[in-house]
């Protein structure tokens, strides 16, 4: 057993990814029903149009039919289990939020369903202790 102090966020932590956590959920939902879900906008990026919309449109698609937003979760969580980090826990909220949101269930419930593990972890050990 190690005598290592537990992994947790502190308050400016917990609260920053909770506004993180927002941002992305708001994301994906105006990307799955502005954006890709909606007739008219699916239709006018089909014809060919090249605005904005319909290459944000493309690319978005191309990510999460590849499963993209779930396998970069997956990879963020396990990343985060190995070496626990605000960084790591904020980036498998954002890309597993999206995906769960937008198509990508599998890979992106596994992801969040494991993030709740992190917290269970010891903490990573500081690599410059001054005397």
């Amino acid at each position: 057993m190690s005598d290592r102090p537990i992994f947790r966020p502190g308050f400016a932590a917990i609260l920053a990814l909770a506004a993180v956590s927002a941002a992305a959920l708001g994301l994906a939902l105006y990307m799955r029903y502005w954006v890709v879900e909606p007739a008219v906008v699916g239709l006018a990026c089909d014809a060919g149009s090249m605005t904005t919309i319909c290459v944000v449109r493309r690319t978005f698609i191309g990510i999460f039919v590849w499963y993209g937003f779930g396998g970069a979760a997956l990879v963020a969580t396990a990343l985060a289990l190995l070496r626990p980090s605000n960084l790591l826990i904020g980036a498998a909220l954002i890309f597993g939020l999206i995906g769960v949101v937008n198509y990508n269930t599998q890979l992106s419930a596994l992801a969040l369903a494991l993030l709740p593990l992190v917290l269970a972890r010891p903490a990573p050990e500081r690599e410059f202790q001054p005397e």
